[in-house]
């Protein structure tokens, strides 16, 4: 699950701890086919380039079961 907060992201995953990805560590995000291997049908994955404290930028994916959510994410200011 993507929350958005004025200061940054929170993902919270099943099984598993939950990320929090400050805003200022946001380089873009993007509709992707496919991330770290993992294709879907069509334009179907919320992409996130962040930047680890290291400088490092990396992606995560998210594919949500109504895509139609996407767009808020889109039009967003990073």
């Amino acid at each position: 699950m993507l929350t958005r907060y004025p200061s940054g992201i929170m993902v919270e995953r099943a099984r598993a701890q939950p990320i929090w990805i400050p805003t200022e560590s946001i380089a873009a995000i993007r509709m992707e086919r496919g991330v770290a291997g993992k294709v879907v049908a069509g334009i179907g994955i919320l992409a996130i380039r962040w930047r680890l404290p290291s400088g490092t930028e990396i992606d995560v994916g998210f594919r949500a079961d109504n895509r139609d959510e996407y767009q808020e994410w889109l039009e967003e200011p990073v």
